[in-house]
């Protein structure tokens, strides 16, 4: 298309840029994250992390949008299941912004576990929809399937992110056992990136991923997504990165979730524990951040 043509289709859609190379490269991009996929899968690697641009988890079945216009993680997914015969596939999406076309994608699909910590807002932060929200769960074959973890506010760091993880994202994926993971892996919650307005260190970043080496055999697949702040994206990817060649996260002060966060961790237990043994719903009121 002549430049003046494209520019008139990219006003028409959300949130995309388009120049003449971008449809090439968005299949590159996904291509490298099928590879990588494949190769974690089939043990040519234990573990490993794809550097790829455009993102993808905006991007759903029939519509780009969002900086996305091929949802790589989604078409990796189900490039395990119809060509390597994958039977259970945990997808965590810890960027700042809710993974719309991966819920869209596999929200009535049993054998896919996808989990999403994003930022919420009321339905105010992008995508700007109410199914970013902790009541959608699943279609009618997969209650369960699918957990929002929606942050009401920004400001949410380290104590926030930790505690997630031990009190929800462990219990849940000890239980549904995945054969591989992969993280859609935004660093736009990054300390220091003002678009997502929140305060995860790298060290937490690293903290996230030795954590999950400790499911599907080590199994563990990283696909770069969100991210607006250069320095702050490399930082916490070289924390992930270190850990996935096995050196050590560094240490994590202790610190105690906010109360906000606290309350939407137990709301969201509530809701989940109807479709997950693991998960006790547990309640009580928050005291100094505890």
């Amino acid at each position: 298309m002549e430049k003046k043509k494209l520019d008139e289709l990219v006003e028409t859609l959300d949130s995309l840029y388009l120049n003449n190379k971008s449809e090439q490269v968005a299949r590159l991009s996904c291509g490298g994250a099928i590879e990588l996929c494949k190769a974690v899968w089939r043990g040519d690697i234990q573990n490993g992390m794809a550097i790829i641009r455009p993102p993808g988890h905006h991007a759903e079945a029939d519509r780009a949008r969002g900086f996305c216009l091929y949802n790589n993680v989604a078409v990796a997914a189900r490039c395990l299941q119809r060509d390597e015969n994958v039977k259970k596939i945990m997808v965590l999406d810890w960027d700042i912004h809710h993974g719309n076309g991966i819920q869209d994608i596999f929200f009535d699909d049993p054998d896919i576990l996808y989990i999403s910590i994003h930022r919420y807002d009321g339905g105010n932060f992008y995508p700007y929809s109410s199914d970013a929200d902790m009541d959608v769960v699943g279609g009618e074959h997969a209650k369960g399937r699918n957990i929002n973890i929606p942050w009401p506010c920004g400001g949410m760091g380290d104590a926030e992110y930790i505690y997630t993880f031990n009190r929800i994202i462990l219990p849940i994926a000890y239980e549904f056992a995945p054969d591989i993971v992969i993280v859609a892996a935004g660093f736009d919650a990054s300390k220091d990136d003002l678009l997502g307005g929140c305060k995860v260190s790298p060290a937490c970043f690293g903290h996230m991923t030795h954590m999950l080496k400790s499911l599907s055999g080590g199994k563990l697949a990283l696909i770069l997504e969100g991210g607006y702040n250069v320095e702050a994206t490399a930082n916490a990817m070289t924390a992930c990165v270190s850990v996935l060649l096995n050196e050590s996260p560094p240490k994590l002060k202790s610190l105690s979730p906010m109360d906000s966060a606290y309350e939407t961790i137990q709301e969201v237990t509530r809701i989940q524990s109807h479709y997950w043994d693991s998960l006790a719903p547990v309640y009580m009121k928050p005291c100094n951040g505890i």
